[in-house]
């Protein structure tokens, strides 16, 4: 039998994201919640991975995709110059 799982995509700074996972502190959720989260900040986040999966912790989630607004992501992939950089 098919069985289907809840996905949530949560957006915004780090504040904001944390506030929103607020809403499943002390719920039962079986099975979990499959979160996609996009940081939408100019501010470099250094180790975003970590710093999320500690909020997550203890609640009915499961973390899929932690990924920079396009925005943010253009701001720290592109040189001067326009181009690419490859690091």
């Amino acid at each position: 039998m098919p069985v289907t799982q809840p996905l949530a995509v949560i957006k915004g700074d780090l504040a904001a994201i944390t506030a929103q996972l607020e809403q499943w502190r002390g719920v039962e959720q079986d099975p979990p919640v499959w979160l996609d989260i996009e940081i939408t900040t100019e501010d470099y986040l250094h180790d975003i991975q970590r710093h999320i999966q500690a909020l997550t912790e203890d609640l009915p989630v499961e973390v899929l995709l932690v990924r920079a607004a396009a925005s943010s992501a253009r701001k720290y992939c592109s040189t001067p110059s326009g181009r690419r950089s490859v690091n």
